[in-house]
């Protein structure tokens, strides 16, 4: 779910107050590096409608640095 939240630019609060920048983004740094190593990806194209198969595309491309 982190890795999926990462990928869209959704960030969840787990410490109110100013110190939730840091936290959060501690943690996205920590488990991204973690689910790479485990082979886990936030999106699975047996899992993904047929609909929202442009969508995945065009996520991974601008993740990657692309212009869609």
């Amino acid at each position: 779910m982190l890795l999926l939240l990462m990928y869209t630019d959704n960030y969840m609060v787990f410490v109110p107050g100013t110190a939730s920048w840091y936290f959060t983004h501690g943690l996205y740094a920590v488990a991204k590096p973690v689910a790479k190593l485990v082979g886990l990806t936030p999106f699975y194209d047996e899992y993904t409608p047929g609909r929202l198969m442009g969508i995945k595309r065009e996520l991974e491309g601008k993740r990657k640095g692309k212009r869609a």
